[in-house]
């Protein structure tokens, strides 16, 4: 779960003052709490029972709450209608100084004189004494907790535990985004499951490619503590295609999405349907791809559990009642009147989705924090024009050879890797520090993981099995041009050098995928006939074709079946630091030539993959009250104003206009924070002050977003001022 989610991740907050020479406010570093300094084990008189998690007779409608303000709007916890049964607080973050202990601070400056600290202690009994669960979400997208070790393994059950009682919190939720450690996670949760007792509340919202496979760590960690496991409310969202239980590719954003993977989850997994919950956005402005409507989530619920209302997807078996459903968040269905508590928790039967009687309205702005210093004034980066619709930009340029990958293998799930053993993995070299088996390498990077990234894979000009130079267009895949898209050979393979070498056919689920700059996953399924588990995914750019992922497959009735991550590869070869520029790229899976005992097997190549990706559109969203009167000498009042889909390279340009003169940028604003290792800015919160007018006449303001490779860039109005 991320503060802003994807599409609205929790933004860095900066302010911009107009002036002579405006302000911008690096982002504040959220301090920890100060709770005791350590927990001290519980009397035996407070301690309860423990025993395995029993089957819930309620199900759950999950709700996050913001401690901050992101643009949706501000909420007390009073205001939280009671169909929110299970209400987590977003977010706990890392606590400076201790290695993967956990801290919260209540945001004062974000709620100003609106709620304070005393009021939402007060609130969270409020809302217990109402039948309502409150517990405490670890993570978003913005923090980096580490628990890889048994030190910070301990540091977290103790900090967890100090903050917990502290505030008096129903449970804990981890929704930590950066990476976990199934065998240090698991047991700090059983841990505080063990403390607390049977009533305490574990809850986890992984992302949907978290439980695509055994091997990943939120798989890992559920299957561990299922039997403490309160529910998991996986983001069906920000997604792209996945798996579904049926082992094909479904699409997000409809119901098929959330029926055939919550299904998967139960199958996969083995944890019971109660277990289960779908975790979708509240409005369309809550994420980047997968909303649905509320009627929607309830269709799928019928679906899973009573095998009624379903689409194309129709589950094995009735499940019976599942967990409930989960939605970020709990502050963006207030801008939609509570429409998914209305309708979700009605199917639910978990509350009404109006807020109680007498519950305050919402505050609006809050107050102006006051003017920041003055970092001094940047280049001006002159006028841009109005972005308009861009055009397709092509094939990006070909970013270069890196390294050579010659005699190193590919990684796999099972083998053992000891220090200083090299592997690749998505076109990346990486080197082990330490003995590791089953640790993704680009998922275990940083302080306290087993891999570091050394270098990437060499362009192959021709990748094999594509039979030399691409003529045979894209359903050939050789100078053949035969449909299998094997090269030379009928059933692929290129060039070999056994003339009696049985052919390797590679053939894909799909030959066109459409996504979006800002998607994160695109799957695409692969079958492979031929004795080879691995393949290699190559993505053309200009006349070479650029070595990725080294992927691995299951085989099953003599064919391997290989699922690849198109996004994935293609990011790896453009060497995108944040949003994949959009264009058309062309992929190709080759399966390597191997022997089966006596039996020789040529390579084989895919036909060409076609993937077209559409530039994010740049939104600036304000209010519609644009008009302000003022008297000479005054100032207008501050504008709150949120950029979606700057993406990480543009500028952001507040300009002036007096009268009929021209526009004029007054200051530039870096879209992306320095340090961002993703760099996939997607929105940001501007608060802009404005000067004081000096002369009579109507003066206007506007925010300008240049567009970028992946972006469209945008152009808005924030304010119009009658100057008297």
């Amino acid at each position: 779960m991320n503060q802003s989610h994807s599409a609205v991740r929790r933004a860095l907050l900066a302010t911009v003052t107009v002036l002579s020479s405006l302000t911008l406010v690096a982002p504040v570093a959220i301090a920890s709490t100060n709770p005791a300094a350590s927990a001290a084990s519980r009397p035996a008189s407070a301690q309860r029972a423990v025993g395995v998690a029993e089957a819930s007779s309620a199900q759950w409608l999950t709700g996050y709450w913001h401690n901050f303000n992101n643009g949706s709007t501000l909420l007390k916890l009073t205001q939280v209608p009671r169909a929110y049964n299970l209400i987590a607080v977003a977010f706990a973050e890392s606590k400076a100084g201790v290695d993967g202990g956990i801290g919260f601070t209540f945001e004062q400056a974000d709620f100003g004189s609106y709620y304070n600290e005393a009021q939402f202690r007060a609130d969270i009994k409020t809302l217990q004494a109402r039948g309502q669960k409150v517990i405490i979400s670890v993570g978003g997208e913005k923090a980096h907790v580490s628990i890889s070790n048994q030190a910070q393994q301990a540091n977290f059950t103790a900090t967890a535990k100090a903050l917990i009682e502290d505030y008096g919190f129903d449970g804990i939720d981890i929704d930590l985004e950066h990476g976990i450690s199934a065998a240090y996670l698991a047991p700090a949760l059983r841990d505080l499951r063990n403390y607390f007792g049977n009533g305490f509340v574990i809850a986890m919202a992984p992302q949907t490619i978290d439980y695509q496979a055994s091997s990943f760590e939120y798989f890992k960690l559920t299957v561990a503590i299922k039997d403490i496991l309160t529910v998991t409310n996986m983001q069906f969202y920000n997604s792209g295609g996945m798996l579904g239980q049926d082992g094909r590719v479904y699409a997000q954003g409809t119901a098929d999405f959330l029926a055939a993977l919550a299904a998967k989850e139960i199958e996969d997994m083995g944890i019971r349907p109660d277990q289960v919950g779908i975790g979708v956005p509240a409005v369309q402005s809550a994420a980047s791809g997968g909303y649905v409507s509320a009627a929607t989530v309830v269709k799928a619920i019928n679906c899973l559990e009573t095998r009624t209302d379903c689409g194309s997807y129709v589950p094995p078996r009735a499940y019976g009642k599942i967990g409930g459903a989960m939605t970020w968040s709990i502050n963006w269905d207030a801008t939609n009147s509570y429409a998914l508590a209305a309708t979700v928790g009605g199917r639910l039967g978990s509350g009404s989705g109006t807020p109680d009687p007498g519950t305050p309205t919402d505050p609006g702005t809050p107050t102006d924090p006051g003017t920041p210093t003055d970092p001094g004034t940047p280049t001006d980066p002159g006028t841009p024009t109005d972005p308009g619709t861009p055009t397709d930009p092509g094939t990006p340029t070909d970013p270069g050879p890196g390294n050579g990958c010659d005699g190193i293998a590919a990684w796999s799930a099972t083998a053992v890797y000891l220090g200083g053993d090299r592997v690749v993995y998505a076109g990346d070299v990486y080197e082990a520090l330490w003995w590791t088996q089953g640790d993704v390498p680009p998922q275990n990077l940083g302080s306290g993981q087993p891999w570091k990234r050394v270098g990437v894979c060499a362009v192959n000009p021709n990748p094999p099995g594509s039979g030399g130079s691409d003529t045979g267009g894209d359903t050939g895949g050789g100078t053949g041009g035969d449909t299998s898209g094997g090269g030379n050979q009928p059933g692929g393979g290129g060039a070999s050098a056994d003339p009696a070498a049985k052919p390797t056919t590679v053939t894909l689920s799909t030959t066109q995928v459409s996504a979006r700059s800002s998607d994160e996953q695109a799957y695409v399924r692969a079958s492979i006939t031929g004795a080879n588990r691995t393949a290699r995914v190559y993505v053309q750019r200009g006349s070479a074709w650029v070595a990725s992922q080294v992927v691995e497959g299951e085989s099953s009735a003599g064919a391997t079946n290989v699922q690849l991550d198109v996004l994935a590869a293609i990011g790896t070869t453009a060497g995108a630091k944040s949003l994949i520029p959009g264009g058309a790229y062309r992929v190709r899976i080759v399966s390597p030539a191997t022997r089966n005992g006596s039996v020789t097997y040529a390579e084989g190549s895919s036909a060409p993959l076609t993937v077209r990706i559409a530039k994010e559109a740049t939104a600036i969203v304000r209010s519609a009250k644009i008009s302000a009167r003022v008297k000479r000498g005054k100032r207008a009042s501050a504008r709150a104003v949120t950029i979606k889909w700057a993406g990480a390279e543009a500028t952001i340009a507040i300009q002036r206009k007096a009268g009929k003169g021209a526009w004029k940028t007054i200051k530039t604003v870096v879209s992306a924070a320095a340090g961002d290792p993703k760099r996939r800015f997607q929105e940001r919160d501007l608060r802009v002050r404005f000067p004081r007018e000096s002369r009579r006449g109507v003066v206007k303001y506007r925010v300008v977003v240049k567009g970028t490779a992946a972006t469209t860039g945008a152009v808005a109005v924030i304010r119009s001022v009658r100057v008297s």
